[in-house]
């Protein structure tokens, strides 16, 4: 039986030797080509499955931001109620935050409160103002002196946690003192890091992890240019805490179950600055060595002053079994997928030559439209301009860049008109561009120069240039010499005023 094998392989060996060298080529650019097709497909399901992992990051970042830009809102919103009213009592503040229907529009919410800033000479006043309130127990904690307190005077909603958390000194707790000064000083919301409260007789429930949001309220009329400015004139602030975890679960609990999300408080990516884990384990998986997810990515988000960095990672099985084994069965394939592969590089390539033909007829379609606009343009007999809202020229035809002196266009194109006219004009014609804007109308200008020793009259006609979604992006215009018109109409013409009227709106 031996001796029959090895007779077999010997005979199989000398067929393949005396095979045509072509045979031999056929063979190798079979090979060739099978494992140019196995990594051609591997590679597709790894880009097809990043591509997805980051259109679910990127859903994930946004939810995060949303809902923190929210929360900014509601807080913006309690500083109008204060800014509106001569003075907010309790009964006022409960009955607009049950406006808000924290639970429906504001989910991770646990309350939102006004915390009122006491000099050590208001002190006395302020419990006795409480006190006669309904509120005969009331007092500040912690207790001690101290050259500065805060009180949290209101809070709802008007659970028994937030009764309890009535009269908290939320200033003397160093972990909250750097946001709340943050948002003194910048006028500005401000996020606190992650903290536990722990004072004596606080209710269990303020000893859980929280976040605070923070946002000044300042004395009415009061001038807040420089941070020493608004500290003077700092009375207290607009605050609302959180629970992490509950936040972080309403607004990710509907995430793709394909990823976790882990949220760590800061840059430290530890444990104990975890703020959410999607998997509700206590254990990050970030730096473990046991653990290789086929997607992962560190990232941070910025909110009121704090960084938050953000592990976001697949789950095992992400790429599934299915996808994986495409490539062996490719690879399997052998000559089969020779001839698939032939033919998709065929197509691909008819439709790479037929996206470039198209391209190319585009580009230059829209190199004739330029060119064809600005022959218009520069064939105008009057000076045509766009510029941002800062002033700044964008484009102009060549009868405005020889009135301005310059030899062409793209010595002009980026300065502002201070740059290339007398200041009275340059002036006038911001002036005139701030009203367009401001008033979202046309405005035209008819005003007297002289040029070359001549008196001229100018008709100067500016406008709004908005985006579609309405906003202002700066202004459109252009500027006609009048003059033999003006003597025409108008002989006995003044020799000096300027006189300005609008359209209609431009829509």
């Amino acid at each position: 039986m031996a001796d029959l094998l090895r007779k077999s392989l010997r005979n199989l060996w000398s067929s393949l030797r005396h095979h045509p060298p072509a045979a031999w080529v056929t063979l190798v650019i079979s090979l060739v080509l099978t494992w140019a097709g196995w990594y051609v497909t591997n590679q597709f399901i790894q880009h097809r499955a990043s591509d997805r992992y980051a259109f679910q990051v990127k859903d994930v970042l946004g939810a995060i931001q949303q809902r923190m830009q929210t929360y900014e809102s509601m807080l913006r919103g309690g500083a109008g109620l204060f800014g509106a009213s001569e003075t907010v009592d309790r009964r006022e503040w409960k009955t607009y935050v049950q406006a808000l229907q924290l639970d429906q529009r504001f989910p991770g919410i646990m309350g939102f409160g006004y915390i009122e800033r006491i000099s050590t000479d208001q002190l006395s006043a302020h419990l006795s103002r409480i006190r006669t309130t309904g509120n005969p127990d009331y007092v500040i904690r912690p207790e001690g002196q101290r050259d500065v307190y805060s009180a949290t005077t209101y809070l709802e909603p008007d659970t028994e946690a937030n009764h309890q958390a009535l009269g908290l000194d939320l200033y003397a707790q160093p972990n909250l003192r750097g946001a709340m000064d943050r948002a003194r000083d910048t006028g500005m919301p401000a996020l606190s890091r992650l903290v536990s409260l722990d004072h004596v007789g606080a209710h269990d429930l303020l000893k859980e992890r929280r976040l605070f949001m923070f946002l000044p309220i300042y004395r009415k009329n009061a001038l807040l240019q420089t941070a020493a400015e608004r500290q003077n004139a700092l009375e207290g602030w607009i605050y609302t805490s959180m629970h992490s975890q509950d936040l972080l679960r309403d607004i990710l609990g509907a995430s793709n179950a394909e990823i976790d999300v882990e949220v760590f408080d800061g840059t430290d990516m530890r444990r104990d600055t975890m703020l959410y884990h999607d998997l509700g384990e206590e254990e990050p998986h970030l730096g473990r060595t046991d653990y290789a997810p086929d997607f992962s990515q560190t990232t941070h988000l910025e909110f009121g002053g704090e960084t938050w960095s953000l592990f976001i990672h697949t789950q095992p099985g992400y790429i599934a079994a299915s996808d994986t084994g495409q490539p062996i069965i490719v690879a399997l394939g052998g000559l089969a997928l020779d001839v698939l592969l032939f033919l998709m590089i065929g197509i691909m390539s008819d439709r790479h030559q037929q996206a470039h033909r198209i391209a190319s007829a585009m580009t230059e379609g829209l190199q004739q439209s330029e060119t064809r606009l600005r022959a218009i343009l520069d064939n105008f007999p009057f000076m045509v301009w766009l510029k941002d809202e800062e002033g700044r020229l964008l484009a102009v035809n060549e009868p405005y860049a020889h009135a301005c002196g310059r030899p062409d266009i793209s010595s002009v194109v980026g300065m502002s008109e201070t740059d290339l006219w007398p200041q009275d004009i340059a002036q006038a014609h911001e002036e005139q561009a701030q009203l367009a804007m401001q008033d979202r109308l046309e405005h035209i200008t008819i005003g007297r120069i002289t040029r070359a020793g001549q008196e001229r009259w100018m008709e100067v006609h500016c406008a709004p240039w908005c985006a579609n979604n309405g906003t202002v992006l700066g202004t459109v215009g252009y500027t006609l010499d009048i003059s033999e018109q003006n003597k025409r109409s108008n002989p006995c013409a003044p020799a000096s005023g300027v006189s300005v009227r609008s359209s209609n709106k431009l829509r």
